[in-house]
């Protein structure tokens, strides 16, 4: 009887061992994952952080020829009037 005890405790260890084992594989699968996603993600928060100062001087520069276009009609219309 307490063979068959001490099998039965043999095998529940055996299968909790072999089931920790691939959780703990999973595991580190996942971490793996998690770290190329977050690479990825501060890859693309660095391309949007750019693409958005690229826009902010195409914005600035487009106000300036606005300014300097609404000058020139001014100045047009001043000439057209004398």
């Amino acid at each position: 009887m307490k063979k068959e005890h001490l099998l039965e405790k043999e095998l529940i260890l055996e299968e909790i061992t072999m089931k920790s084992d691939e959780l703990r594989r999973r595991a580190l699968d996942n971490r793996e994952n998690t770290l190329k996603i977050a690479d990825r993600i501060n890859k693309f928060q660095g391309e949007i952080k750019k693409l958005t100062k690229k826009r902010m001087a195409l914005i600035s520069e487009l106000s300036m020829f606005q300014a300097l276009s609404l000058k020139q009609e001014q100045k047009i219309s001043e000439l057209k009037e004398n």
